[in-house]
């Protein structure tokens, strides 16, 4: 399930020093979505992504946003990531098979 949780955000401003602007560094706290996605899928169209991410406890979440992913698509797996707004539900994941990656210590080196 989504949470919502205090985040320190970083972000550029502008300091006025001898009446000549310098950029400088800031920080804010805000209040954002936090997401475990067990698989995250995009899918690009040009500047607009088809996004379809399945949380831990099989709800499944679509929406589309802006992106610079020309076409295909990709997936992410076990992934924690951080929004201004909720993403809408879908019910339950169907078909959204979620293979875990493969470690290290479980490939044969020997075969």
């Amino acid at each position: 399930m989504a949470q919502l949780v205090s985040v320190m955000e970083r972000y550029w401003g502008c300091c006025w020093k001898w009446y000549i602007p310098f950029p400088v560094r800031k920080r804010r706290t805000v209040e954002k979505w936090k997401y475990e996605w067990l698989s995250l899928k995009e899918t690009g169209y040009g500047i607009f992504s088809k996004m379809v991410g399945c949380e831990k406890g099989d709800i499944c979440h679509k929406w589309t946003t802006f992106s610079f992913n020309v076409w295909g698509s990709t997936t992410l797996y076990h992934q924690i990531k951080y929004y201004q707004r909720k993403r809408p539900d879908n019910g339950p994941c169907q078909g959204e098979t979620v293979k875990p990656p493969k470690v290290i210590s479980d490939i044969d080196w020997n075969s």
